[in-house]
């Protein structure tokens, strides 16, 4: 079963690779820029590799691309990592391979039951954004305990909690494989916030950073297939345009 997908540069890039990881862990790519009309995909097994690195039997999840590199996450016995997939293309010949790059940030928010981590890149920078939940009443139902959000220092290699988002979001979908979706400078009063679709994909979540208050709003039904979590994604964004454009 496919988990995630991602490119491994932008678009017009040489080499330009398109991955999918699956839950058998494996990942499933090709190269998209040969001009061959027929795309020839091929797979392979991360699961030794990534055991030797985070010490268990683990998945990557969270597979995102950064300044022309591919990152992903995966947890380990006593610490979670954020992995380099590297790739070579020598010709025909690809090779990937899995590199320890940095351990993850941590915190700790007294009263969540259920910590949810997401690695986002969004061109030359990288993100790691971890949304805390507390179960209300003991019963299935969630509420928002928390997020916080790093941002990395490329140079240093150092990562640096995010205080205020200023007139920058973020969008997560809880229902379509806990995928993100990064928005720099959207509007003036409308960033700063940390929107989310929940498990359910029928309520968002809008968390503002900063004074750390949610409000909720229910999602519209559609035609569309809202199994595509990009389109939820992007859908999520255009709703918290509109509800800026209704009190500006």
């Amino acid at each position: 079963m496919i988990q995630e997908c991602c490119l491994s540069s932008p678009p017009d890039d040489h080499g330009l690779i398109f991955m999918l990881t699956t839950l058998n862990g494996t990942i499933i790519f090709c190269r998209l820029d040969c001009k061959s009309k027929r795309l020839k995909w091929m797979e392979i097994s991360y699961a030794e590799q990534l055991e030797s690195i985070t010490g268990c039997d683990r998945l990557l999840c969270s597979l995102t691309c950064c300044n022309g590199k591919v990152y992903a996450f995966s947890t380990g016995l006593r610490k979670n990592f954020i992995i380099h997939i590297d790739i070579v293309v020598k010709g025909a010949e690809i090779v990937i391979s899995l590199l320890p790059y940095l351990t993850a940030p941590t915190s700790y928010m007294n009263g969540c039951s259920t910590s949810i981590p997401f690695l986002h890149g969004c061109c030359n920078e990288l993100f790691f954004v971890k949304l805390c939940l507390r179960a209300v009443d003991h019963v299935a139902k969630e509420t928002v305990g928390g997020v916080c959000v790093w941002k990395l220092d490329m140079t240093n290699l150092r990562w640096d909690e995010m205080k205020d988002l200023q007139d920058d979001a973020f969008f997560l979908d809880l229902a379509h494989g806990n995928s993100a979706f990064y928005s720099p400078a959207i509007a003036s009063g409308l960033g700063g916030y940390v929107h989310f679709l929940d498990r359910s994909g029928k309520v968002i979540h809008s968390y503002d950073f900063k004074n750390k208050t949610i409000a909720l709003s229910s999602m519209p039904t559609s035609r569309a297939s809202l199994s595509d979590h990009r389109y939820c994604l992007r859908l999520m964004h255009i709703l918290a345009l509109q509800k800026w454009n209704m009190y500006s």
